[in-house]
């Protein structure tokens, strides 16, 4: 998915993710529509991810919560994103497929 990003290939990106989700930044909760998904991509700039740390919490037959860090250089709308983050998502098996329930993403205090 990172690679989806960084490229950017909103194919790839979409099926990556499987399905429409709730998404949550600094900026509070908001719908993410894949079919928006072309034109956010096209608006960012975005350099190499990387992603640590990954915890995988089983929540019950069906749900995953993923947790872990990412760090990276990204720009959309002429906005830089935070750089690191710690992430949560939450997917979900739909008929034999993993798809995106839920996903937030919060900056790391700066280190002390």
């Amino acid at each position: 998915m990172l690679d989806a990003l960084v490229k950017p290939d909103t194919a790839a990106f979409n099926r990556a993710l499987g399905s429409d989700f709730v998404y949550v930044d600094v900026r509070g909760a908001t719908r993410w529509e894949l079919a928006k998904n072309t034109a956010m991509l096209m608006d960012c700039k975005t350099g190499p991810l990387s992603m640590d740390n990954p915890v995988t919490t089983r929540v019950g037959t069906d749900l995953v919560v993923l947790t872990y860090d990412s760090a990276g250089d990204q720009t959309c709308g002429g906005q830089k994103a935070p750089s690191p983050v710690h992430s949560m998502s939450v997917w979900q098996n739909r008929g034999g497929k993993w798809v995106a329930v839920a996903h937030s993403e919060t900056p790391a205090a700066p280190k002390q």
